[in-house]
């Protein structure tokens, strides 16, 4: 969705702006090694491809966290559903379990 479209965007950026290093540092690798930069350019690459992890990261922890919400919430109707038909079963003698769990399945399925 929207969110984590949010967080690979990011990443991009962040995975452009170390490859826009790499390509910097590689043009001039003679200015680079006679001014004994190597070091600080390591650490500044590294440092745009952190940012981009810590962006996958992000993105990962949401979606995990909105598919488990999902879940719970699929889950928790279907324990609301045979608790009440249970209910109904008791005290109506008209109904049987197949028509409780059709109508569970039937109203789990559309609403996915």
């Amino acid at each position: 969705g929207k969110i984590t479209t949010i967080f690979v965007a990011k990443k991009q950026n962040a995975l452009a702006k170390a490859g826009s290093v790499a390509e910097e540092v590689l043009s001039s690798i003679k200015t680079v090694m006679a001014f004994g930069g190597q070091t600080k350019e390591i650490q500044r690459y590294n440092s745009f491809l952190n940012q981009a992890n810590r962006q996958t990261y992000k993105k990962h922890f949401t979606t995990s966290f909105i598919y488990g919400f999902y879940t719970v919430v699929v889950f928790s109707y279907y324990a609301l559903g045979l608790w009440y038909g249970a209910q109904l079963l008791v005290d109506c003698k008209d109904i049987s379990l197949g028509d409780i769990l059709i109508v569970i399945l039937e109203i789990g399925g559309g609403s996915v």
